[in-house]
């Protein structure tokens, strides 16, 4: 979950703002914790390592460097008769450097675990949503579809005569075509559509909100696309695109069954000659 913070602005300025909350309460507590012989200064590692974890790195050592200034300040205040000691130098520097190396640790933790995840989830080649992980996009989408009662759409897209690219260009110039093909859908997507590939030359697109009629268009417009990409690249590289619609989830509808249904379409689509769209409501 929080590894998806980094990259949704809202959920960025909430751990932000929960993170300052928490440094202002640990400083008032810093400040009578002497009171009852307690330490609690260990305590402004947590909300430092969450912003480190979900905020930009150059962000994240900023909020450090200024929570250094709440934590020394009892020190200051606790001692009023000589606020400004060498001891208090002392925990200056060393506050620093320890909330200044923790934030460099737990950043750096985060950008490995954010690269592995993200390899984990696309597909090396052409940055688009692996196979497993289109799969389980479209899954959780079929359950909200369900519970809500909204349209979704499932398509497959398969570039035609792609055997032909590898056999002229080499497999260089093929992977720079499928490249290119994954860049016109990515972009011809609306932001709540997702793209995945699926195969060599096979590509799924979930489109949520979206019945049969607007799908029909958004994919016709793909088709479109792709063989445009496809002359400016001098090829002759086509589309056949199958897409199965839904009112509203069944019970039985899995993503699977869904996605084989779109590759079924587009199936026929190839048997009728290729370089179409094919768009039918799921049964």
């Amino acid at each position: 979950m929080l590894l998806e913070w980094k990259s949704n602005p809202t959920l960025r300025l909430l751990a932000l703002i929960l993170a300052i909350l928490a440094v202002v309460g640990i400083s008032f507590l810093n400040r009578y914790a002497e009171t009852f012989d307690a330490e609690v200064e260990s305590l402004y590692l947590i909300p430092i390592a969450f912003v480190a974890w979900t905020q930009s790195r150059r962000l994240a050592l900023a909020f450090a460097a200024l929570a250094v200034i709440p934590a020394v300040w009892s020190c200051v205040v606790g001692h009023a008769e000589s606020p400004f000691r060498l001891q208090t130098l002392f925990e200056l520097v060393q506050h620093t450097g320890t909330f200044l190396t923790a934030t460099l640790v737990v950043s750096l933790l985060a950008d490995v675990m954010r690269e592995r995840s993200h390899q984990a989830h696309m597909d090396g080649l052409t940055d688009v949503a692996n196979a497993s992980h289109f799969h389980e996009i479209v899954e959780r989408e079929l359950a909200r579809a369900k519970r809500y009662g909204r349209p979704v759409t499932v398509g497959f897209i398969d570039v035609d005569d792609f055997k032909t690219v590898n056999d002229t260009l080499g497999h260089n110039g093929g992977d720079e075509i499928l490249r290119a093909v994954a860049e016109v859908i990515k972009n011809g997507l609306r932001a709540s559509d997702t793209v995945g590939r699926l195969g060599g030359d096979e590509f799924g697109v979930l489109l949520p909100e979206t019945d049969a009629a607007e799908a029909t268009a958004i994919l016709e417009r793909l088709r479109l696309q792709i063989a445009a990409e496809s002359r400016a690249h001098e090829t002759s590289v086509r589309a056949s695109i199958g897409a199965t619609s839904l009112d509203a989830a069944a019970d039985a509808t899995t993503a699977q069954a869904v996605i084989q249904r779109a590759d079924a379409l587009m199936y026929r689509v190839k048997v009728d000659g290729k370089n179409g769209v094919l768009v039918e409501a799921y049964e």
